[in-house]
């Protein structure tokens, strides 16, 4: 039996990793998180950044999920600050049976939300966390 690992780096060394029981919620999920940063980005503000969005925007609306983290990781290499994605296998060690591995991530289709490290309100955001709560492009940026 293996697990699925999201796991995300970035120029201040913090490392986040997320647990997933299939590569399909692993790499969703990856391409969820860099989807919403890009929607912090101004559009007309850096010529790169936009034809970054689109090219994302454009691999997942095709359904190319690895290609979208690719591109994000080869788009990085651009900035002082980066953030880069990973998804990858590892095998469960030990004795455990499938029905045991429970994964599950907080949904809502509500939005609206408030960081859970500035307080900042974002009315268009999404909860984003495993634990159902939002942390905004701010502080995932600049570890506030």
């Amino acid at each position: 039996m293996e697990v699925w690992i999201a796991e995300w780096s970035d120029s201040d060394n913090c490392v986040d990793i997320v647990v997933f029981g299939s590569e399909h919620d692993a790499l969703s999920k990856s391409v969820k998180d860099i989807k919403q940063i890009i929607a912090g980005w101004t559009p007309g503000d850096d010529e790169n950044k936009d034809l970054c969005a689109q090219v994302i925007n454009d691999f997942a609306r095709q359904g190319f999920l690895d290609q979208v983290i690719t591109y994000w990781n080869d788009y990085q290499g651009d900035e002082e600050y980066y953030q880069y994605c990973h998804v990858y296998s590892r095998p469960v060690l030990g004795d455990i049976s499938a029905s045991k591995v429970s994964v599950s991530t907080y949904q809502t289709e509500i939005s609206g939300a408030t960081c859970r490290k500035c307080n900042a309100t974002n009315e268009y955001a999404y909860a984003d966390q495993p634990d159902g709560t939002f942390v905004c492009y701010s502080c995932k940026a600049f570890g506030g």
